[in-house]
């Protein structure tokens, strides 16, 4: 299994099964730390779906029940090697990154329960889930994207935006 990318750069791999079981960890390490605080763990992002070429990194989602509340949890998320990005553009998470500049691995966001942001990550990925011929829609934006803004990841992401939305919207 391969997972870590350079910051700001874009990889696609294909699929990878064992990007599962890496989630499996990951969300036991989580659990044993601060179980006590969260409400479930979603595998998110491309490498949660099959057969969809994904950059190498883990999208992960932590539900708690208040954000508020959880903002508590920065230091011990900490300890576990991510590092908290507390100017997250993102309104309603708190953001955290695993992994050097030059591999960044995982992904890692703290989210409401019942929240837009929550709905949007799961919706999207039930979506890709229940449709192979969205999946390949999406692959295929997500190679030319790749080819067009390798050292890019901002734009990369923003020219998936229209996809994404449309997708939630339908």
């Amino acid at each position: 299994m391969t997972l870590g990318l350079r910051r700001g750069t874009v990889s696609l791999h294909p699929h990878d099964p064992a990007w599962l079981e890496a989630f499996s960890i990951t969300a036991r390490e989580l659990r044993s730390l601060i179980g006590d605080e969260i409400e479930r763990i979603e595998h998110v992002g491309s490498t949660a779906i099959p057969d969809l070429p994904a950059k190498p990194i883990l999208d992960v989602v932590v539900v708690v029940t208040e954000l508020e509340r959880a903002k508590k949890l920065v230091p011990k998320i900490q300890s576990l090697g991510y590092e908290f990005k507390p100017d997250d553009p993102l309104d309603g998470r708190l953001f955290f990154v695993r992994g050097p500049e030059e591999s960044r691995t995982h992904h890692l966001a703290v989210v409401e329960a019942g929240s837009e942001s929550l709905a949007e990550y799961v919706n999207f990925r039930a979506a890709l889930l229940a449709d192979p011929e969205l999946v390949e829609e999406y692959a295929e934006l997500k190679r030319d994207l790749a080819g067009k803004y390798a050292d890019d990841r901002e734009t990369y992401t923003e020219k998936k935006a229209a996809f994404i939305q449309s997708v939630l919207e339908s």
